[in-house]
């Protein structure tokens, strides 16, 4: 099973057939399209989300909302290290093409 404290690796993969594949802790957890994370992609363009915290927290949660569609997987570590007092540290390893989402 999934690790639910300490800390996380999450990885997304390159596209495939219009599919990113999410793995958690090595374990594949779920698929996001790939026209979604290219929608999220185009907003972070101007930069606008750098300055504009209502823009960060747009673009933040509808990546947010991409990364728990497991079973609301995110969202149950986040309770669990809650729950436990604890930290999570979750650490993203994504294709390069990636790097401009504010995963922070």
């Amino acid at each position: 099973g999934i690790c639910l404290m300490g800390s996380m690796d999450i990885k997304i993969s390159g596209a495939v057939d219009g599919q990113h594949a999410v793995h958690i802790d090595g374990a594949l957890s779920h698929h996001i399209a790939e026209d979604d994370v290219a929608g999220l992609l185009v907003k972070t363009h101007d930069n606008r989300w750098r300055k504009d915290p209502d823009a960060g927290a747009k673009i933040g949660k509808k990546l947010y909302a991409l990364l728990n569609r497991n079973a609301g997987i995110l969202q149950r570590i986040v309770d669990d290290a809650r729950a436990a007092d604890e930290d999570t540290h979750l650490r993203f390893q994504v294709p390069f093409e990636l790097t401009q989402l504010p995963f922070e």
